[in-house]
């Protein structure tokens, strides 16, 4: 069904493919997708949630060490090359995005980016 690669740096370094959640999880609502991306059936490693609506696009990286927030006004930028019922596609790219260490809270500042190609 697809899936997303991704990369971290800075304070907190990782990077790698995640698979689509399709619609058990995923779905396509009021112009975009709420759609998960994680690691084997549990997800419980590492996981990427990304909203794809124009006007509230974010994406989300937690993990057991670390969880980032990032959207438009945290200065990441979206490209959505597909992005109806069909599936999804596209990329993202985070600079100077927040994260939260989940041991202690701990701010740390890290660049992220991604690209994804998935269907339901």
């Amino acid at each position: 069904n697809g899936s997303i690669t991704y990369r971290i740096s800075g304070d907190y370094t990782k990077s790698g493919e995640l698979a689509f959640v399709p619609l058990s999880l995923s779905l396509f609502a009021d112009g975009g997708w709420v759609a998960w991306f994680a690691e084997g059936s549990g997800g419980s490693e590492n996981i990427i949630q990304l909203n794809t609506n124009a006007d509230t696009a974010i994406v989300n990286f937690g993990n057991s060490e670390i969880s980032i927030i990032g959207t438009k006004d945290t200065g990441c930028t979206f490209d959505f090359s597909k992005n109806d019922a069909s599936g999804l596609a596209g990329s993202f790219d985070c600079h100077g995005a927040v994260a939260a260490s989940t041991a202690d809270g701990s701010q740390r500042h890290v660049d992220m980016s991604g690209e994804w190609d998935a269907h339901p």
